[in-house]
């Protein structure tokens, strides 16, 4: 028995079933997480290690390479890149997909940890081990200005907007940039310390005896023990001045009594040196980054950071917080668009089956049957942990078009059975539904199948699309349900025969009173209701009646017009064109082969890219002055540049990062400093992103050159871009080899001709940031001759210029370092430094006697990849396709010769673009094939499925021609689209080939088969193709 005949058969249990699937899926709508993008995992870690004050170099060789060493032997990694900088190091490490990171994280920290303890100097801080996600980015962004201070900005920001907004649920960290941070700093006079015999060491282990506190034990009093607990703490900041010296034998004897703190040093209570700043237009603000947890819903979560907000703002009128950027906006606002899309599209498919068939009963089926399979779709994404997102969302829109193909045809075929053969309705549902049944089951399957090669896709882009892959299928099969077995159901009701109608009515009137008077009661209520229930449904019926009267009388017209057009399109246009071809086989093939070559020739007219631009309504200035420069200096350049764009109407908010963002190790980058400044810069509504960087670039270019700052104008990553792990950069030209003589020389070479290439606007490489270093080598053998240890030289030079913290100053709840170095006059040169004695065990030896200062220029920034050094050749394109800029590049890697241990490769976007379409590529022939497969076991044919397979060839014409008028790239997004067009594009031949095969069972001639199905199936294969398309334009 066909599933359709047991749905006419049995309508309520049918109906119950649906009801409930429908139940089953808005309950699993409103459990559905929402978010931007699908939770993935990245298989990425960074390893953090900071050796405060220790240059490039150094870093590179004492911590950095040893670390890579270490990571090596990790399995599973697929890739080491690192950076190296004044103080810090930083290695980025990929492994394979599919790798347990919660045991590799595990097992790398051993590593480390014993590394530590094993090869690393004691200064260097234990390695900090961070998951590296993309996503990981603030949904929100606040900014905080007021008339107090920036130090009170900053503790009501730190002490009370902080803790407040930390507390919500499903906020992992809200980090605080910007103010000013309490620091007590102890500014020696090395002269008077010298004249003691005291050294800085002596100082900070004073201040950190005399600042103490510790448990003593317990002791017994009477009947009772008592904890015991010593309390020797500075309560106020006069105390730290107060702190005894201890002196040396003979220096007691000269000094008048007790030395103290205050009588050879200064006892600041300030701020700590800045490193970052933070701007809200013009104003100086505190910058407060919220970041979610992982797993939480962003769209809720943000929600409760806004309510929190306005509580803040009306408890604290006199502090403005400003809310800069809200990324569940963007979310919210992009999956409203897509729902939006959604509900238009199913009302165009509705307008066009309505158009086509003139009749209310089948559009109204299908729109019926259209939200079933979308709530039925959410039920299936909720149990396969699908999330609601752009992707998946994209998914169903996709869906969406493709939803009505089953039911068009299935509900035409019923129509056809009913008004061209006369059969009775229930009897024309089951035949419609039994005789495409097996068509729309196969069609269904290959517009599955091309989607589970994207399955195959290795790394990011496969885990991203997994949730489009399986939103799509949900609705497909959720759609081939209905169609097969709610649509056959709902058809079978729509009309009953007038006889069968009375008869009904009849043995639904009441019956005379019943005999028993406690039965009377009920007898009138079901009575009244009988009548009351037929007036109504009669007064209803006649008003829809009028209605209908009334809209056929305006429609008719329309509809005969619409017939008689469509008669003679397919009569005398179509049927002849397809007679034709019959007779002209070989023209045929010979124009479409040429027409298929003139499209293949086009495509290499289009520009090719890893992501489709987007607007944004917004973008990004990032700044960049020489290394080692002032925060000062940085500061008035991004001034220069901020009142710039913010004379220009346009431009309606600036907010701006200068130096370093402390706090949250997951914002660290691998190229920060004091000398860089990022500002994001918000549209007016209706901007153009992309024009407006043209017009700044010209604006901005004089600051640039009355500064000496670099100025780049950047187009902000699209979700999905910062989910690939794109690059800023268009192209980038690696190279890698240890040798820096020969690097500089093939860096020099390249450089000078990648700036010829037309298209080329500019040539950049971090390389170029180069930093006058003064170099102290110490003399092993004079420090030994005074027997004073390099370790304790070292230790000094540190103590004396940077200064460390010797201990903290309990403030109620809060400590405040206290910083101990030379006074700021003492700080002036290295004269001062190197005259200055150092004191060891009763001797006073001058530094300048134990080292040789040496001046050098060193890189700012040290690159390596795969355990090797890396330059890289950064290569911004304007004005010329980004494909024959790229082609160019790749020619002049090939013609220049590469020295013995170098590498020349071709990075950026184009690598990455690269890669991807190799693996899309690769998805579009297994699609290719399985979709063959799927056809060959149901037509139990070879050639069958040939035939229906020169549909996809014929499609790339429309593809290219699409994207050349529309002036789109090719890109991912549009190669997934060619992946998915293999299955759909089938669909029509499918149908068509399928019916040209029932003919030709019956005794129907080739010809006349052929000419039958083009007859026959031209209606609905136009419905099909026009919903499909009408529900992906909006």
């Amino acid at each position: 028995m066909h599933i359709s005949e047991l749905t006419t058969r049995r309508p309520v249990a049918t109906a119950m079933l649906f009801l409930a699937l429908i139940l089953i899926g808005l309950i699993s709508l409103a459990k559905l997480p929402v978010n931007l993008l699908p939770d993935i995992t990245f298989p990425r870690l960074m390893i953090w290690t900071q050796y405060t004050d220790i240059g490039p170099a150094e870093i590179e060789e004492q911590v950095t390479a040893r670390i890579e060493e270490i990571v090596a032997t990790v399995p599973g990694v697929r890739t080491i890149h690192s950076w190296s900088r004044t103080g810090n190091s930083i290695v980025v490490v990929e492994f394979l997909w599919g790798t347990d990171m919660d045991y590799t994280s595990m097992t790398l920290r051993e590593k480390l940890d014993n590394l530590r303890h094993t090869s690393l100097a004691r200064e260097v801080d234990r390695p900090v081990i961070l998951r590296v996600d993309p996503r990981a980015q603030p949904i929100i962004t606040l900014a905080i200005t007021g008339d107090a201070s920036l130090y009170e900005l900053y503790t009501l920001t730190r002490d009370v907007f902080k803790r407040r907004f930390e507390q919500l649920d499903g906020v992992a960290l809200a980090t605080v940039t910007g103010g000013r941070q309490r620091e007590i700093r102890v500014e020696v006079d090395m002269q008077k310390l010298a004249a003691f015999g005291i050294s800085l060491q002596q100082v900070e282990n004073a201040l950190r005896q005399a600042n103490d506190a510790r448990p003593g034990g317990s002791i017994k009093k009477g009947r009772y023990r008592y904890a015991l607990r010593t309390v020797g703490e500075f309560k106020t900041v006069q105390e730290i001045g107060e702190t005894a010296l201890t002196l040396s034998t003979d220096k007691k004897k000269q000094a008048a009594g007790i030395v103290r703190l205050r009588d050879v040093a200064n006892i600041i209570d300030g701020f700590r040196e800045r490193q970052g700043m933070t701007f809200l237009d013009d104003k100086p603000a505190i910058g407060l980054l919220i970041t979610r947890e992982a797993s939480a819903n962003t769209v809720r979560v943000a929600g409760q950071v806004l309510e929190v907000l306005e509580q803040l703002r009306s408890r604290y009128p006199e502090v403005e917080i400003a809310l800069v950027d809200n990324q569940a906006e963007f979310i919210e606002a992009s999956i409203s668009q897509v729902q939006q899309a959604i509900v238009l599209g199913g009302v165009l498919a509705f307008l066009v089956l309505f158009f086509f068939l003139h009749d209310v009963r089948n559009p109204v089926n299908i729109a019926i049957s259209m939200p079933v399979s979308v709530i039925v779709t959410f039920a299936m994404m909720y149990f396969s942990g699908t999330t609601l997102n752009m992707i998946s969302l994209g998914g169903l829109a996709l869906g969406v078009g493709m939803l009505v193909d089953n039911s068009i045809v299935v509900l035409e075929n019923i129509f056809r059975r009913e008004t061209e053969e006369g059969m009775e309705l229930r009897q024309a549902a089951v035949a419609g539904t039994r005789e495409v049944s097996m068509p729309i089951i196969a069609s269904t399957l290959t517009t599955i199948a091309v989607f589970f090669p994207i399955l195959y896709i290795e790394g990011v882009a496969g885990q991203l699309f997994r949730d489009q892959t399986l939103t799509v299928s949900f609705s497909l099969l959720a759609s081939l349900l209905v169609a097969l077995a709610l649509l056959p159901m709902l058809a079978s009701r729509w009309v009953r025969r007038p006889e069968l109608q009375q008869e009904s009515v009849r043995s639904q009137t009441p019956h005379r009173p019943p005999e028993r008077w406690w039965l009377w009661p009920w007898w009138a209520i079901r009575t009244g209701w009988f009548y009351l229930s037929n007036f109504t449904r009669g007064l209803l019926g006649y008003w829809l009646r009028g209605a209908g009267r009334a809209l056929s009388a305006l429609l008719d017209p329309v509809f005969a017009a619409f017939d008689r057009f469509f008669a003679r399109f397919a009569t005398h246009y179509y049927d002849r064109l397809l007679q034709r071809a019959l007779d002209r086989p070989r023209a045929v093939l010979t124009y479409t082969s040429l027409a298929f070559l003139i499209a293949i020739l086009l495509a290499l007219f289009l520009d090719r890219r890893l992501m489709p631009r987007v607007e944004q309504g917004r973008l990004t200035v990032a700044v960049e002055l020489a290394p080692g420069s002032l925060l000062e200096k940085t500061e008035a350049v991004a001034t220069a540049i901020r009142d710039t764009l913010l004379n220009d109407a346009r431009v309606a908010s600036v907010f701006a990062q200068l130096g370093m963002v402390e706090g949250d190790f997951r914002l660290i980058k691998p190229r920060i400093g004091t000398h860089i400044a990022e500002m994001q810069v918000f549209l007016a509504d209706g901007v153009s992103s992309l024009q407006m960087m043209r017009e700044l670039h010209e604006k901005l270019t004089p600051v640039s050159h009355d500064h000496n700052a670099r100025v780049a104008l950047l187009e902000p990553k699209t979700a999905v871009g910062e989910v690939l792990g794109t690059t800023l950069a268009d192209i980038a030209v690696l190279i890698r080899g240890n040798e820096t003589a020969t690097a500089d020389s093939l860096e020099a070479n390249l450089r000078a001709r990648l700036a010829q290439v037309p298209g080329v606007d500019q040539v950049y490489s971090p390389g170029d940031e180069k930093r006058t270093e003064l170099r102290l080598y110490i003399d092993r053998d004079r420090a030994a001759s005074f027997q004073i240890p390099p370790g304790e030289i070292a230790e000094f030079v540190r103590s004396y210029l940077h200064g460390k913290i010797a201990t903290d100053f309990r403030a109620f709840d809060r400590k405040v370092p206290i910083l101990v170095r030379a006074g700021a006059n003492w700080r002036q040169n290295i004269e001062d430094l190197l005259n200055f004695p150092l004191h060891h065990n009763g001797i006073s030896v001058p530094i300048s006697q134990l080292v040789d200062v040496e001046q050098s220029l060193s890189p700012a920034v040290i690159e390596r990849e795969g355990q090797v050094r890396q330059r890289t050749l950064y290569l911004s394109v304007a004005g010329r396709g980004y494909n024959a800029v790229s082609e160019d590049v790749r020619k002049i890697l090939q013609d220049t010769p590469v020295p013995y241990g170098f590498q020349l490769a071709l990075g950026g976007q184009w690598q990455e673009m690269v890669a991807s379409f190799r693996e899309l590529v690769f998805a579009f022939m297994l699609a290719f094939v399985l979709v063959f497969m799927i056809l060959a076991a149901q037509f139990e044919s070879l050639r069958h499925p040939f035939v229906i397979m020169l549909a996809v060839p014929l499609a790339l014409i429309g593809v290219i021609i699409g994207l050349l008028i529309t002036g789109q790239s090719f890109n991912i997004m549009s190669l997934i689209g060619l992946v998915v067009l293999v299955g759909i594009v089938v669909n029509d031949a499918i149908v068509k080939v399928d019916f040209i095969n029932q003919e030709r069972s019956r005794g129907t001639s080739l010809r006349r088969a052929i000419l039958l199905a083009g007859q026959k199936r031209l209606r609905p294969i136009l419905m099909t193709t026009i919903t499909t398309v009408l529900g992906l334009l909006p």
